[in-house]
């Protein structure tokens, strides 16, 4: 954008609107407010981004269609502002000790954009310290698909190895420590941020996309996990079946997966109750619900 107004010279904070509709103005109240707050922020590029983008919204009304597939190109800033983040703007761009080049508009341009602006996942790769990302792969897991991450973590001469889990969260690991003696049946290569955030997005969308519970009834599982088949009572006899001992025995036969305190009311209407009744159990590699 800053090449296609001419407007390298400024790149990389300036107002993008201004060079999109000279006559492009705020409403009175805002200018004003906007004025008061920028007065004493510092530095120039700051208060320059910031005005910027209220101009940019102000702009986005006005030609709405002009900019329809258009990203906001302030929201990242923005972000980063929201998260309690700052720069300084030198020789280098200062992300409070992370110096990056600023280069061209050029060089900028061809580099691998950060994708994901999801708070979760920026939860995910925030951390006291500087961090070192490391993707597992071993045949069928190729770097851009691995069987998992890990960081390790450098922080006032504290080192800390934590793996990203299914539970959306870092956890303690011993795995960098026990391939270092010797334990690299699984190997690892170092890879970017950028990379470990694309693997952290596909993770949190992983468990509600690939999560599907076959012939639920509603009974037995909240409607968010889709549509049921219906009651257990629209399935429910007034005579038993030919093969119920064999039904019972099979049922009984299964392994707890895991037991959770409290009670379950009977949903054939006994009135009864029973203690525990939420258990999970797999017969024969099955899932089943007793209760």
């Amino acid at each position: 954008m800053g090449t296609a107004y001419e407007a390298e010279q400024l790149w990389p904070f300036f107002d993008i609107a201004a060079h999109i509709d000279a006559n492009i103005t705020t409403p009175f109240d805002v200018t004003e407010d906007l004025e008061q707050l920028l007065k004493d922020l510092a530095p120039t590029s700051l208060r320059t981004a910031c005005s910027g983008a209220v101009r940019w919204a102000a702009l986005r009304d006005a030609h709405p269609d002009l900019l329809e597939n258009l990203p906001d190109p302030y929201e990242p800033l923005l972000r980063m502002y929201e998260r309690g983040g700052g720069f300084y703007l030198q020789e280098y761009l200062d992300l409070n000790g992370v110096m990056i080049p600023l280069r061209t508009v050029e060089t900028n341009a061809s580099t691998t954009p950060f994708v994901t602006l999801s708070p979760a996942t920026l939860d995910a790769l925030d951390g006291e310290g500087e961090s070192t990302y490391f993707a597992k792969i071993s045949d069928g897991y190729p770097r851009l698909s691995p069987r998992g991450i890990v960081r390790r973590r450098i922080d006032d001469d504290q080192t800390r190895d934590e793996a990203f889990t299914r539970n959306l969260r870092w956890e303690p690991t011993e795995y960098l420590k026990l391939y270092d003696l010797g334990h690299n049946d699984i190997d690892h290569v170092q890879i970017t941020e950028i990379e470990a955030a694309t693997f952290i997005e596909q993770l949190g969308k992983g468990p509600i996309t690939a999560m599907h519970i076959a012939g639920f009834f509603e009974e037995l599982w909240p409607a968010s996990f889709g549509t049921p088949v219906g009651s257990l009572l629209d399935f429910a006899s007034s005579e038993p079946y030919e093969d119920s001992k064999e039904i019972a025995k099979y049922l009984l036969s299964g392994h707890d997966l895991f037991s959770v305190m409290g009670s379950s009311g009977d949903v054939l209407g006994s009135g009864e109750t029973t203690l525990g009744g939420s258990w999970r159990m797999t017969p024969s590699g099955r899932m089943s619900t007793k209760g």
